[in-house]
């Protein structure tokens, strides 16, 4: 028989095992680590052939190779096919033949467990059902999130293939940032000044996972750059500015005043008339001998405390160190 008048048999349905020429055009695969001892049939190893490309209506085919290479029957499968990612292996042990075949552009996947048969076409359905490790791996990062733990779920979004598919990096990180902001502001209170520095960084230096804009998250120019990102559609930029403040000012507490002042001199740019913002980072640049950095922005404050009649608010050792 022609290969085309075998395909015009199997396309039709044609009932029972029927023979067929070796290289068709169909995406067949083979079914990976069958026992010699318990291959049926006698063949040397069977092979899965789709019907067409479509992944809308999904027949399968067996395919069993040995001296003669034979059309089984029909595999139930009630599922999606992409052949182009997708395995059938031998699982020595639960004894059993399983499918994975995996949706494009997604983790979504099909799974499907058979049992060897010792008839025609020799693969009875077990079990089948859809699987999503990536979206049970989003829904769980949220919820680490939530639960304040967030080395687990940065680490478990990191686990998400597509990740662009099932989340978006600047909402959950605004998420992410605002947990870590409050329980930074519970350390810190405690007078852990480190542990409150550490909390925050988990995640303002995830810049791959959470913040897609490079110049995240104190290289904006002006607050017109910020209100154009993406981050401003879920961190408002006065949450932002606060947080990155706190965030600073924690770590000149901390005795870090180098990234204390990296991060404070992008927070005063964003808000230059942000009074404590100031403060903050005259005090990070002192710390660090740049008496004449520090000055302009001693005076800065003082005149912003000036202008809102708290002058006297004020403590005593800027108005020294303005001079």
């Amino acid at each position: 028989m022609s290969i085309s008048g075998l395909l015009v048999l199997l396309l039709a349905g044609a009932a029972g095992p029927q023979e067929v020429a070796p290289g068709l055009a169909f995406p067949t695969i083979e079914i990976q680590g069958i026992p010699d001892s318990l291959m049926p049939g006698g063949y040397r190893s069977l092979l899965v052939m789709p019907e067409d490309e479509s992944r809308a209506r999904t027949i399968l085919r067996l395919v069993g190779v040995g001296a003669d290479t034979t059309v089984l029957g029909v595999i139930e499968y009630g599922g999606a096919y992409n052949p182009a990612k997708t395995e059938w292996n031998w699982d020595g042990g639960a004894g059993t033949v399983v499918v994975y075949s995996q949706m494009p552009g997604s983790a979504n996947t099909f799974l499907a467990e058979y049992a060897l048969a010792s008839d025609a076409p020799f693969l009875a359905l077990l079990s089948e059902g859809w699987i999503d490790p990536s979206r049970d791996a989003t829904d769980e990062a949220w919820r680490l999130i939530d639960e304040g733990r967030l080395t687990e779920a940065i680490l478990t979004l990191y686990t998400v293939f597509y990740p662009h598919n099932y989340y978006i990096p600047e909402e959950i990180g605004a998420a992410a940032l605002h947990r870590s902001h409050e329980l930074a502001l519970e350390l810190f209170d405690t007078g852990d000044a480190a542990g409150a520095c550490s909390t925050m960084a988990l995640v303002i230096d995830s810049a791959g996972i959470f913040w897609l804009d490079p110049d995240w998250p104190a290289g904006f120019e002006s607050r017109e750059g910020y209100d154009s990102s993406e981050a401003a559609v879920w961190l408002p930029f006065e949450e932002f500015i606060e947080i990155l403040n706190d965030y600073g000012y924690f770590q000149l507490e901390a005795g870090n005043p180098d990234r204390a002042s990296e991060i404070l001199q992008g927070v005063v740019r964003l808000a230059p008339g942000r009074a404590v913002a100031r403060l903050n980072l005259a005090d990070a640049l002192w710390a660090l001998g740049r008496f004449g950095e520090a000055r302009p922005h001693y005076n800065k404050y003082l005149r912003l405390l000036d202008d809102d009649g708290l002058l006297d608010h004020a403590p005593s050792y800027s108005r020294e160190r303005a001079r």
